[in-house]
């Protein structure tokens, strides 16, 4: 496997909560969407791509974005 830099990482992550937030704008189910944030953190903290303080970040992040959203 490539190394892949944080930067790289870190773009990656802001198109996946871009696309995600898109899809709450868009009356998917959240239930659903939890699911595929986790499972999308869970493979780069499997893979050591983000360490579990990222994962509870980032996880924060989107818990936060879905509230704020679904509140309006």
């Amino acid at each position: 496997m490539e190394n892949i830099s944080e930067e790289k990482i870190q773009k990656l992550l802001e198109k996946k909560f871009s696309d995600i937030e898109f899809e709450l704008k868009n009356d998917v189910n959240p239930d659903i969407l939890t699911g595929e944030v986790i499972g999308y953190l869970e493979a780069f903290l499997s893979m050591s791509l983000i360490s579990t303080t990222e994962f509870g970040k980032y996880h924060r992040q989107y818990i936060k974005l879905k509230n704020n959203i679904l509140k309006n």
